[in-house]
């Protein structure tokens, strides 16, 4: 796909995610980051410049003028980091693999051949394209392309750096996505030992390295192991997140289904009912996860799930 598609959907999709309620701050973040990079990118040109204006003023209008501008600033320049900036943007959507997959192929080979295969921003690539590989569903791919990507970076960067310590969490992720527990279990308490060490026992990686790993203790029914861990999780979320933070309702939703694998139940539903009222709140009735945990409720109560409307 040309790269300046790839841009401008990006920003088209990330303008309607951040114009809507409940979208993570994560996901705006990277929308902004990638509006910043154009901006800096089309900086000092004046088409440019009134392509940037009449994007602020009406993102659908502008978009084609804008595209115009980025395709004039192309010649002689591959826009490496704005690509790249979309890849991560489209992959945080979540709903947009198959774009991202599109996006991150093609800026791998021009990151090997312009930047050498050993560059920081060649190595994100290729972690940007395997997790599109795995939200894609194509995890075998995706295992081993982050296997690769975290040979790189314990080779180029160091085992503490931080860039190494998340590509070893991505490889967690897909080995449980693949059911593969045991490995994932054991890449799950190696992250959490280096993120307790580099990164610091309050870092967002951390936390989540911890709810990582109490979930695969979950899952390998290690309950009295998972339980302890993921309230620590909840406690600490809370303390540092907020009680409101999206990683603090989603350790609640955990720690609620480790009470029910563990025989908790009445644990169990005050904690999932609890969860349920912040969703709703927070995100409102019909959102994807406010329907998942009122799922995860009927499940626990025996109620068959609901069929859902397209």
């Amino acid at each position: 796909m040309d790269p300046v598609t790839v841009i401008v959907a990006a920003l088209a999709a990330g303008s309607a995610a951040a114009a809507r309620e409940g979208t993570p701050d994560a996901v705006k973040g990277a929308y902004a980051r990638l509006l910043d990079g154009v901006r800096e990118r089309l900086a000092g040109q004046p088409g440019g410049e009134m392509a940037l204006a009449k994007y602020d003023a009406d993102p659908q209008a502008g978009r084609a003028l804008l595209a115009e501008e980025l395709a004039r600033v192309q010649v002689g320049d591959p826009l490496l980091r704005l690509r790249g900036q979309s890849a991560y943007l489209l992959n945080m959507l979540g709903d947009r693999s198959e774009l991202a997959i599109l996006a991150a192929e093609p800026l791998v080979d021009d990151c090997e051949g312009l930047l050498g295969a050993d560059h920081p921003d060649t190595m994100t690539s290729r972690s940007n394209l395997a997790v599109a590989y795995q939200a894609a569903g194509r995890i075998p791919a995706a295992i081993t392309l982050f296997e690769r990507t975290l040979g790189d970076c314990e080779r180029v960067l160091g085992a503490d750096h931080p860039s190494t310590v998340m590509s070893r969490i991505n490889l967690a992720l897909a080995n449980r996505a693949a059911g593969l527990t045991a490995a994932a279990t054991t890449l799950f308490q190696r992250s959490l030992a280096d993120c307790e060490r580099v990164l610091g026992a309050d870092h967002p990686a951390t936390l989540m390295s911890r709810s990582n790993l109490a979930q695969a203790y979950r899952s390998a029914g290690r309950t009295a192991e998972a339980i302890p861990l993921s309230e620590r999780t909840v406690s600490d979320c809370e303390r540092v997140l907020g009680a409101s933070h999206p990683d603090t309702l989603m350790s609640r939703r955990n720690l609620a289904a480790a009470y029910q694998a563990a025989g908790r139940t009445a644990m169990a539903t005050a904690l999932y009912q609890r969860t349920l009222a912040d969703y709703q709140r927070l995100l409102g009735a019909g959102h994807p996860d406010t329907d998942a945990v009122r799922e995860d409720l009927a499940a626990l109560a025996g109620k068959p799930k609901r069929r859902r409307r397209w």
